[in-house]
Protein backbone atom coordinates (compact mmCIF):
# COMPACT_ATOMS: atom_id res chain seq x y z
CA UNK A 1 0.00 0.00 0.00
CA UNK A 2 2.92 2.58 0.56
CA UNK A 3 4.28 1.73 -2.34
CA UNK A 4 1.59 2.76 -4.66
CA UNK A 5 0.82 5.64 -2.08
CA UNK A 6 4.22 7.01 -3.14
CA UNK A 7 4.15 5.90 -7.00
CA UNK A 8 0.82 7.96 -7.16
CA UNK A 9 2.66 11.19 -5.80
CA UNK A 10 3.84 11.63 -9.02
CA UNK A 11 0.08 11.94 -10.33
CA UNK A 12 -0.17 14.54 -8.10
CA UNK A 13 -2.75 12.69 -7.16
CA UNK A 14 -4.61 12.26 -3.44
CA UNK A 15 -4.37 8.38 -2.78
CA UNK A 16 -7.31 8.47 0.04
CA UNK A 17 -9.83 8.66 -3.14
CA UNK A 18 -7.80 5.43 -4.52
CA UNK A 19 -8.88 1.62 -3.98
CA UNK A 20 -6.38 -1.40 -4.88
CA UNK A 21 -7.96 -4.03 -6.97
CA UNK A 22 -6.61 -7.46 -5.99
CA UNK A 23 -5.37 -8.87 -9.79
CA UNK A 24 -4.99 -12.42 -8.37
CA UNK A 25 -7.90 -13.54 -9.64
CA UNK A 26 -6.99 -12.05 -12.85
CA UNK A 27 -3.36 -13.40 -13.32
CA UNK A 28 -0.74 -14.85 -11.60
CA UNK A 29 2.27 -12.58 -12.25
CA UNK A 30 2.38 -10.32 -9.07
CA UNK A 31 4.73 -7.81 -10.69
CA UNK A 32 1.61 -5.31 -11.43
CA UNK A 33 -0.07 -3.51 -8.79
CA UNK A 34 -3.69 -1.37 -9.69
CA UNK A 35 -5.43 1.06 -7.83
CA UNK A 36 -8.50 3.38 -9.05
CA UNK A 37 -11.16 5.84 -8.23
CA UNK A 38 -13.84 6.97 -10.25
CA UNK A 39 -12.51 8.69 -12.65
CA UNK A 40 -9.14 7.13 -13.51
CA UNK A 41 -6.99 3.67 -12.81
CA UNK A 42 -3.16 3.15 -12.47
CA UNK A 43 -0.95 0.48 -13.40
CA UNK A 44 2.32 0.19 -11.43
CA UNK A 45 4.60 -2.44 -12.45
CA UNK A 46 7.24 -3.35 -9.80
CA UNK A 47 9.09 -5.83 -11.26
CA UNK A 48 13.04 -5.25 -12.00
CA UNK A 49 13.39 -6.66 -15.47
CA UNK A 50 12.26 -4.88 -18.83
CA UNK A 51 8.61 -4.17 -19.58
CA UNK A 52 8.73 -5.00 -23.42
CA UNK A 53 6.05 -4.65 -25.94
CA UNK A 54 4.90 -8.15 -25.37
CA UNK A 55 4.08 -7.13 -21.85
CA UNK A 56 2.72 -4.13 -23.02
CA UNK A 57 0.01 -6.10 -24.68
CA UNK A 58 -1.29 -8.19 -21.80
CA UNK A 59 -1.29 -5.25 -19.85
CA UNK A 60 -4.13 -3.95 -22.43
CA UNK A 61 -5.64 -7.79 -21.95
CA UNK A 62 -5.22 -7.37 -18.38
CA UNK A 63 -7.50 -3.85 -18.75
CA UNK A 64 -10.04 -5.68 -20.85
CA UNK A 65 -10.52 -8.24 -18.41
CA UNK A 66 -11.19 -5.82 -15.68
CA UNK A 67 -13.61 -4.12 -17.84
CA UNK A 68 -15.14 -7.21 -19.23
CA UNK A 69 -15.90 -9.12 -15.79
CA UNK A 70 -17.14 -5.91 -14.20
CA UNK A 71 -15.22 -4.89 -12.04
CA UNK A 72 -15.18 -1.45 -13.19
CA UNK A 73 -17.09 0.49 -15.88
CA UNK A 74 -15.26 1.66 -19.32
CA UNK A 75 -17.47 4.49 -19.54
CA UNK A 76 -16.48 5.35 -15.90
CA UNK A 77 -12.81 5.79 -16.41
CA UNK A 78 -11.07 8.79 -17.98
CA UNK A 79 -7.44 8.82 -17.55
CA UNK A 80 -5.35 5.59 -17.63
CA UNK A 81 -1.87 5.22 -16.18
CA UNK A 82 1.01 3.48 -16.03
CA UNK A 83 4.25 3.66 -13.77
CA UNK A 84 7.25 1.51 -14.17
CA UNK A 85 10.16 1.13 -12.15
CA UNK A 86 11.84 -0.87 -14.90
CA UNK A 87 13.75 0.28 -18.21
CA UNK A 88 10.84 0.63 -20.73
CA UNK A 89 11.28 -0.46 -24.23
CA UNK A 90 10.03 2.43 -26.17
CA UNK A 91 8.03 -0.06 -28.27
CA UNK A 92 6.16 -0.73 -25.52
CA UNK A 93 5.93 3.13 -24.56
CA UNK A 94 4.56 4.06 -27.87
CA UNK A 95 2.23 1.12 -27.76
CA UNK A 96 0.76 2.02 -24.25
CA UNK A 97 0.43 6.26 -25.26
CA UNK A 98 -1.44 4.81 -28.70
CA UNK A 99 -4.07 2.72 -26.37
CA UNK A 100 -4.45 5.59 -24.07
CA UNK A 101 -2.38 5.66 -20.85
CA UNK A 102 0.14 7.97 -19.91
CA UNK A 103 3.32 6.69 -19.06
CA UNK A 104 6.00 7.39 -16.17
CA UNK A 105 9.14 5.88 -15.96
CA UNK A 106 10.88 5.93 -12.59
CA UNK A 107 14.43 4.01 -12.91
Amino acid sequence: MKTLEQDFEILKARFDDFKTLDLEKLTKKKSYLCAFNSKMIGFVYKAKTRFLSKDASFLEKLLEQIFKEKILEKNEITQKYFICKAPLCSKARKFLEEKGFSVYALV
